[in-house]
C-alpha cells in the first residue's frame, strides 16, 4: 500500500479503511499547508481565517474563546494562542463577560473586516483552484461521504458526554 511505501511502515497485516484513513490525515495537513502559503499575504494562517470567519457569522457581538473551540474542534489552549497572534496583529479584540469575568469574548477589530473582504473572490479563486482537478459530481460526491463520516462522529461523540 502507498503509506506503508512511503512512511517505510512493514507490515503484513493492512486494510483498505486504513489506507483511506491515512490518506484523510495527510490530505487535511497538504491542504493547511496550501492553504497557509496562500494566506500568508494576508497575514493569516488558515486556523486564524477560519476563526476569522466564524466571528463575522456572529456580527458584533462576538463569541467567547469556548464556543470558538467547539465550533473549531479545537482544543482551548490552541484557540489561545490563535487569539493572542490575532489580538497581536490587530484583529481582534478581547474583553472580558460582563456576566463572568473568567469568561472572554472575542469580537472582529476593522482590521480583520478589510482584510476578509479583501481575501473574499481570491479565496474562493484559490479554492477553485485546489479543487480543479475534480469535476462537480465528484465534488458532491466526495462532500457527501465526508459530511457522512463527520455526522458518524459527532453522534458518537454526543453519546459519550
Amino acid at each position: 500500500m502507498w503509506f506503508e511505501q512511503e512512511l517505510d511502515i512493514n507490515q503484513t497485516k493492512s486494510s483498505k479503511e486504513k489506507e483511506t484513513l491515512y490518506k484523510i490525515i495527510r490530505l487535511s495537513s497538504i491542504l493547511t499547508k496550501v492553504t497557509d502559503k496562500f494566506l500568508v499575504k494576508y497575514g493569516i494562517t488558515e486556523s486564524q481565517y477560519k476563526i476569522l470567519e466564524l466571528l463575522a457569522s456572529a456580527n458584533k457581538k462576538g463569541m467567547t474563546q469556548v464556543e470558538i473551540s467547539e465550533k473549531l474542534l479545537v482544543n482551548r489552549s490552541n484557540i489561545t494562542g490563535l487569539i493572542d497572534r490575532l489580538e497581536k496583529n490587530g484583529f481582534v479584540v478581547r474583553s472580558s463577560s460582563q456576566k463572568d469575568r473568567r469568561i472572554n469574548i472575542i469580537k472582529l477589530k476593522e482590521k480583520a473586516r478589510k482584510t476578509l473582504a479583501s481575501l473574499s473572490e481570491p479565496y474562493l479563486n484559490e479554492v477553485a483552484d485546489i479543487m480543479k482537478f475534480i469535476n462537480k459530481d465528484e465534488i458532491k460526491t466526495l462532500s457527501y461521504l465526508l459530511n457522512k463520516i463527520e455526522k458518524h462522529f459527532e453522534k458518537e461523540n454526543l453519546k459519550k458526554q
